[in-house]
């Protein structure tokens, strides 16, 4: 008797398909000041093994709609050419990303 039921059909991959260009579409939509705000607000401080803030954005959006630990982020990124970063350092890209203390909620 096997264990396995023949109607049960695997879970579908978790993780985001945007191809290059949906990407380069969706950054097209971004208001023309997002790149300046990053660093007012400190989200963006300083390249280190991101080569721009883009790719912050794009990390940030993923880890927000998938669900992702941040271990898992960093394998994202690190698969699809984002960035090679650490659990801790991308716990802390989102923690500066986060909005400041202090300001209003819409």
């Amino acid at each position: 008797m096997s264990s396995i039921n023949d109607s049960q059909k695997p879970a579908p991959p978790q993780g985001v398909s945007w191809n290059e260009e949906d990407w380069q579409g969706m950054l097209k939509r971004l208001p023309s000041q997002w790149q300046e705000q990053a660093v007012k607000l400190k989200a963006w401080q300083r390249i280190r093994k991101l080569a721009q803030v883009s790719d912050l954005l794009r990390a940030l959006l993923v880890y927000a709609a998938c669900g992702y630990s941040f271990r898992q982020l960093g394998l994202w990124a690190t698969l699809v050419g984002v960035g090679c970063l650490s659990e801790r350092a991308w716990r802390k890209r989102v923690e500066r990303a986060q909005e400041p203390t202090g300001c209003a909620t819409r």
